[in-house]
């Protein structure tokens, strides 16, 4: 995210994500009717950024992409390097909830 800056619709969809998904969390109410505009605006959505917004929508076509891409990531890494990179929170949980889901 460090690459994001001001009002760009990259830096506004991380926003509203991640205040929709602590509204989620909280049991409040929020709307992802803003989120669905921004997406076709986004230059690049990463895998944590699909992860977050399957989290947020319920929708498997965005667990696929991050699945996907982590994927990819991890290819040119050496066996403990990928070992150790799945083992962080949010990439075990892509691969943890695609293998769940069988993806």
């Amino acid at each position: 995210m460090s690459h994001i800056q001001g009002d760009s619709p990259d830096a506004i969809i991380w926003t509203n994500v991640l205040l929709n998904l602590t509204k989620k969390e909280l049991g409040k109410d929020y709307n992802n009717s803003e989120l669905r505009g921004l997406i076709s605006k986004v230059n690049y959505m990463d895998y944590r950024l699909n992860y977050y917004l399957y989290e947020l929508m319920d929708e498997q076509s965005y667990l696929i992409t991050a699945s996907n891409q982590l994927q990819e990531k991890i290819d040119g890494m050496d066996k403990d390097l990928k070992q150790k990179y799945l083992n962080y929170p949010l990439p075990k949980k892509v691969m943890d909830k695609s293998k769940k889901l069988n993806i």
